[in-house]
């Protein structure tokens, strides 16, 4: 099998994206309508259930068939930023703009730049115009902004309704002002499940734009899902079974999630196949039953990634993972949360590494559960999320976890909303059952702030009212157990030796004052250890910060150098530029110049062939007299033969006595004597409580403080080091990436440097040849300027020959006004012989006339037709003499001329001359005296040698 059919063509539980719209079938129809709607509203909000294709539909339908100019009046220039409202809806906006595809070139810090385009887009609601219009997009340029799974607002809205109400409101009216600028290059697109559409009315002006540029998608046809079965398999040259085929359309049905578990079934199916599959076999049953089919395939997927994590350290990491990412929204709605590995990390309680791991084993190539595609390296930074809210609904495990979940937030919900009101004094301290759910949650869930997403003081104060009321609750029964001691010790007698309990109770108390002592000899013992990993840790921190500043500034200087350099190459591309320019131009000059010197020698060899010819001219025109006398005694004798062919024509009594005048008749051009045309050819994308008035107790009280402070101090030495440890690690990641960016800026630099040597060594090249087209025009100019001189010599002496060359023609003008008027008395005869040679002509045609009388009628005709033998001969006599031969001998006819050949001149008279001679010979027999009478003229003359076919 070759490496193409292993590649699988279809996404599973993930989005097309825009580079895979060649896999993308089935939505054509619904890809025009987009476009369509989307020219006219400019803001355009697709809605559909889950699972109905708008992310794939978005990205890779109308994406590609914008970049493509099928948006008419648009063009075909877009720039693209894909954002998700998020935990930080502006933010992640800012995020999607900062892209040098977005909007154009890096030209400031990376950092300084997102932080001014974020102020930009909070300013004001014409944020995201302005913004555009900072960038200074080329004309022609078009921006779309697709905002997907917008449903995330809502989510983001109701988790904080005091701080991130504003923001929401703020961000919708960033999106409704720059689509509906007119003067600004900006669509808006989103994309947001049906169930959440209600929750629009809580922003101002956003049902209104919905209404008016809503696409609500429509379910598949059974066509369209076929197509989008079959279609990506038959691009990598696999077929499907028509009765895997059938099942699969008859096991979509109304499914909730068909086309992604449709997708992901056929990505496990393609995975089975690729491992056991004959040559020349299709994707088929066996394969597809082999996955679990639609209805377990993708739990029975998951699962295995699951059971594929190293440990149960793993798999705890990862069911936290899964927890944080999903949500349940108050009404029960199944919401997806993205989140950022360091907040994951903090949830989870893990590093960067081990998160990664974790997540590679879930979204590895066929295993498509989690967002980053596989080969993405995460970064603090980058969120995570899952592929579909499907996942959610259909993997058993996760419905587990995300119900666990759910039930987990409740309880904080709860138990953080009883903590506001007892600060405020309007509840009391949580008592069983309350007190006994909440205990067992904090031990199940090991909750921190940022499993919460809240604020550390507002989960402490929750978390310390919940150990408030385990307190209250124990000593509670820890004062009702000593009641009740109380009254036993009182009943059995409450005269016992008091002097025995006080030496047992200065017994207890000298042991416990021992073990504080002890306590506090630990407890100074491991703040010094912990002050001193504190002071490590503030030295390797103050370390990185140096590094850091170090490398920002090694940073910052080769910024500076990149952009010296750029701007260098700028200059040498435009010097490059301005010398080819003039270069084409002399190039274009020096051709102009060889032209014209070429037109030159033309002109001059033209003028001394002219003036060769005048100095010829003038014997001719000596000679020409003479020559004009023979013609006008040929023009007699031609007159005297014309008036004998008449003769036959007319009447024996009759005399020809005049000749009546008959209007010229043309001559055809040689052009008409061609006997066949061939055909034109054809034409051809919490601390503990102190109290005791005696002296020990004083004692303890001391200690009890002494340690509870020393504790304090501790506990505050294991929070800056853990900070610190943070930091440092934040630190490293920083040091990391300005090692890399400086890695990149100095291969950039290089890659910089060699662009500049090779534009400076173009530059030279182009000088250089500037240079020599320069000395080719000048010589050129020069040349030429010495053939101009030449040339007007040789018209001066052109000039004086023709003059007489004129000179000596008008002395022959006489001569041809006499030669003319016979010319014209002879065109009056040849008239009159034209009507009986058309009768002959025809008659010979006839295809009924026997071939010897059609002959003798052909050379009859010919013998008559008006024109000497320096005439070229009339069409239709030349073609009915060939005609008439050919069906007499064929292949005779052929070899004398060929049909196609075009008659002209003195040969088209020759070969008429031999077309008659071989008739002659062929027919045998004259014309009989009845013929006679029949073909010629009306009481023409009968005579006996005048019918021979070959008469003289």
């Amino acid at each position: 099998m070759s490496a193409a059919l292993r590649l699988n063509p279809y996404p599973g539980l993930r989005a097309f994206e825009p580079d895979e719209t060649a896999l993308f079938f089935g939505r054509e129809r619904e890809t025009d309508e987009l476009r369509r709607r989307l020219r006219t509203a400019r803001f355009l909000a697709v809605i559909g259930s889950s699972g109905s294709g708008k992310s794939s539909l978005v990205r890779s339908g109308l994406i590609p068939s914008l970049h493509a100019g099928f948006m008419a009046g648009a063009g075909s220039s877009w720039r693209i930023a894909i954002a998700r409202p998020g935990e930080d809806p502006i933010g992640r906006l800012a995020e999607a703009l900062d892209r040098p595809e977005v909007l154009g070139p890096v030209t400031t810090h990376a950092d300084t730049r997102r932080t001014l385009l974020e102020v930009t887009l909070r300013d004001s609601s014409l944020g995201l115009a302005e913004a555009v219009r900072q960038a200074g997009l080329p004309a022609g340029e078009n921006l779309l902004v697709v905002i997907d799974q917008f449903e995330e607002l809502f989510r983001f809205r109701s988790s904080w309704p005091l701080q991130a109400g504003d923001e929401a409101a703020a961000y919708v009216k960033l999106l409704l002002a720059a689509a509906h600028n007119p003067a600004a290059p900006i669509y808006v697109v989103l994309t947001m499940r049906s169930e959440f559409i209600g929750d629009c009315i809580a922003f101002e002006g956003l049902p209104e734009a919905i209404n008016a540029g809503q696409y609500l998608i429509p379910r598949m046809s059974r066509d369209a899902l076929r197509a989008a079965i079959t279609g990506p398999a038959a691009v990598s040259g696999v077929t499907v079974a028509p009765r895997l085929l059938a099942r699969l359309l008859n096991e979509v049905g109304t499914n909730l999630d068909r086309l992604p578990v449709l997708q992901h079934a056929l990505m496990r199916t393609w995975d089975a196949w690729a491992r056991d599959h004959a040559d020349g076999e299709a994707l088929d049953l066996r394969h597809y039953e082999a996955i679990g089919t639609m209805a377990a395939a993708l739990s029975r997927h998951a699962d295995e990634a699951y059971a594929e994590l190293d440990g149960a350290r793993e798999r705890a990491i990862a069911e936290r993972l899964f927890k944080t990412l999903t949500e349940t929204t108050p009404d029960g709605r199944g919401v997806r949360r993205p989140t950022a590995v360091a907040q994951l990390m903090e949830v989870c309680g893990a590093g960067l590494e081990e998160i990664e791991r974790v997540v590679d084993r879930l979204r590895a190539p066929g295993r498509a559960f989690l967002q980053p595609a596989a080969g993405i390296r995460l970064t603090p930074q980058t969120v995570v999320d899952i592929s579909h809210e499907s996942l959610m609904r259909l993997w058993t495990r996760l419905v587990g976890w995300v119900r666990d979940e759910a039930r987990a937030i409740d309880i904080y919900r709860r138990l953080a909303r009883s903590a506001a009101q007892h600060a405020a004094g309007e509840a009391s301290l949580w008592r069983p059952p309350e007190l006994s759910l909440g205990l067992r949650w904090a031990r199940e869930t090991r909750p921190s702030a940022a499993w919460a997403g809240v604020e550390h003081s507002e989960f402490d104060r929750a978390m310390r009212f919940l150990q408030r009321s385990r307190r209250v609750h124990r000593l509670k029964l820890g004062l009702a157990v000593a009641a009740v001691a109380l009254v036993v010790l009182l009943a059995i007698g409450w005269f016992a030796a008091e002097a025995e309990r006080q030496r047992r109770q200065k017994v207890a108390l000298q042991a416990q004052l021992d073990v504080l002592v002890a306590a506090k000899s630990q407890a100074e013992a491991s703040r010094h250890a912990q002050t001193a990993q504190v002071q490590a840790l503030r030295e390797r921190n103050a370390t990185l910060k140096s590094g850091v500043a170090s490398l920002q500034q090694t940073r910052r200087g080769l910024e500076t150098d990149v952009a010296t350099l750029r701007e260098d190459n700028r200059r040498l591309e435009s010097e490059i530029v301005r010398i080819e320019l003039e270069r084409d131009a002399l190039r274009k000059r020096s051709q102009e110049l060889e032209q014209e010197f070429a037109s030159l020698i033309t002109t001059e060899s033209a003028l001394q062939a002219r003036t060769r010819a005048l100095q010829q001219v003038l014997p001719l025109l000596q000679t020409q007299t003479a020559t004009l006398r023979a013609q006008l005694d040929a023009l007699h004798a031609r007159s005297t033969a014309l008036r004998q062919r008449l003769s036959e024509t007319e009447p024996c009594e009759h005399v020809l006595s005049a000749t009546m005048a008959a209007p010229s008749r043309s001559v055809g051009t040689a052009q008409d004597m061609l006997i066949g045309a061939a055909p034109p050819p054809p034409k051809p994308p919490l601390p503990p409580d102190p109290a005791s008035p005696d002296t020990l107790r004083r004692q303890i009280d001391e200690l009890t403080r002494e340690l509870a402070a020393l504790v304090e101090e501790k506990a505050k030495l294991q929070d800056e080091a853990g900070w610190l440890e943070r930091e440092n690690v934040l630190l490293d990641s920083q040091q990391d990436a300005l090692r890399q960016e400086i890695a990149r800026l100095q291969a950039e630099f290089g890659a910089l440097t060699r662009r500049h040597e090779a534009l400076q060594a173009a530059a030279e090249r182009a000088e250089a040849e500037r240079t020599t087209f320069a000395d080719r025009v000048q010589a050129g100019e020069q040349r030429n300027n010495a053939k101009h001189a030449a040339v007007e010599a040789a018209r001066v002496a052109h000039a004086e020959l023709e003059r007489g060359a004129v000179a000596e023609a008008s002395a022959i003008g006489s001569a041809n006004s006499m030669a003319q008027g016979l010319r014209a008395d002879n065109e009056r005869l040849a008239a009159t012989l034209a009507p009986h040679v058309e009768r002959l002509l025809e008659a010979s045609r006839n295809p009924t006339q026997p071939v010897d009388l059609a002959a003798m009628l052909a050379v009859k005709a010919w013998h008559w037709a008006p024109y000497d033998a320096d005439d070229p001969a009339r069409p239709a006599v030349y073609n009915t003499l060939w005609q008439v031969l050919n069906r007499l001998d064929g292949e005779a006819a052929r070899r004398l001329i060929d049909p196609g050949a075009a008659a002209a001149g003195k040969l088209a008279t020759t070969r008429a001359e031999v077309l008659a001679q071989a008739l002659c010979e062929r027919a045998a027999r004259p014309l009989t005296e009845a013929e006679w009478r029949r073909f010629m003229p009306a009481g023409a003359c009968f005579r006996p040698e005048a019918a021979q076919p070959c008469t003289r």
